[in-house]
């Protein structure tokens, strides 16, 4: 966001939002409705934050014992870094566009709810500062001129009138930028996209054959060789199934519930720009964000159980 002139920013910013003062403030149904999607939204960003992080361990542990198995059969050279595409840097860029999203949520909550103005000053930081880290994705004067003020003054005694204005400001032009946000993080998770789910499933997908082969090759053995082969193998070939059902009940979850958010995102914005108020709007956008909810204590619980469920399977059950 743009710092030059933050006096003028912040004055501009402020005859948007008081401009506002004369009009009423939510209603009840119109801050549930809101509350519940920023709830969501923020939740969402915090989820997937963390499951970054556990791909790049997991895209780690793969290609270390794919090098195992297949030695200088595999395409990894001993000097190439284990995480491939899943660098310090790629995540890193991934993780603040979670952020960004998580910060989002954070803020309209902020907005809608009887918060602290320091709770708002600082979710409004964490998206503004989450966003300037991700690339080709910025802010709109309109985005950055109501933030602005809303962080400048947030020290203030926000009247209803003051947020709602706020909020019709800050939600249809941050609209763009929650799009893209949006649209990476799905494309990210989806692992029949181009992204970091897919680079980890190819490596996933190769640690499964070459175990499921190890493990056949040795099933009848029982020499010491024989048995210590299939002691580094089946390990390898239950890691690799339980990649591949996390792919498929966590992170294609988490890509499809980000685009659930964008798609409920686009309905409040568009209710915000045309003055569309009805309970019907509200429930449009609600509708989308409550159905993450339960969604996300799901992912949770999934993903401890998954590697129990997998090593109770026979190998039999589970090689290719």
């Amino acid at each position: 966001m743009r710092r030059d002139g933050l006096g003028l920013v912040a004055a501009l910013s402020l005859t948007i939002l008081v401009s506002g003062c004369s009009a009423l403030g939510l209603t009840a149904s119109q801050k549930a409705a809101i509350g519940e999607f920023s709830r969501a939204t923020a939740a969402i960003g915090e989820t997937t934050q963390g499951e970054l992080t556990e791909m790049r361990a997991r895209m780690i542990q793969t290609n270390e014992q794919l090098f195992i198995l297949r030695g200088s059969a595999t395409n990894l050279a001993p000097n190439d870094p284990l995480d491939g595409k899943l660098s310090v840097s790629t995540i890193a860029v991934v993780v603040a566009a979670a952020t960004a999203l998580q910060g989002y949520g954070e803020m309209l909550e902020a907005l809608v709810e009887d918060t602290q103005a320091k709770e708002l000053q600082t979710a409004a930081g964490k998206f503004v500062t989450s966003l300037s880290k991700v690339p080709n994705v910025n802010l709109s004067a309109g985005a950055s001129d109501a933030i602005s003020a809303v962080i400048v003054f947030a020290g203030e005694r926000y009247i209803e009138a003051k947020k709602a204005r706020a909020l019709k400001v800050i939600v249809p032009e941050t609209r763009p930028a929650i799009d893209r946000i949006c649209d990476t993080l799905a494309s990210d998770f989806d692992w029949q996209s181009n992204g970091l789910a897919a680079d980890l499933d190819t490596s996933n997908q190769l640690l499964q054959s070459a175990a499921s082969s190890a493990v056949l090759d040795t099933a009848g053995g029982t020499a010491t060789a024989a048995v210590n082969a299939r002691s580094v193998a089946l390990p390898a070939l239950q890691y690799a199934v339980q990649g591949r059902v996390r792919r498929d009940e966590v992170q294609q979850r988490v890509s499809t519930s980000v685009t659930a958010i964008k798609k409920a995102n686009a309905a409040l914005a568009d209710a915000l720009a045309s003055d569309r108020w009805s309970l019907e709007d509200v429930k449009a956008a609600a509708s989308q964000a409550g159905a993450l909810k339960p969604a996300i204590k799901e992912l949770s619980e999934q993903a401890s159980a998954l590697l129990d469920r997998v090593k109770i399977l026979t190998p039999s059950a589970i090689i290719r």
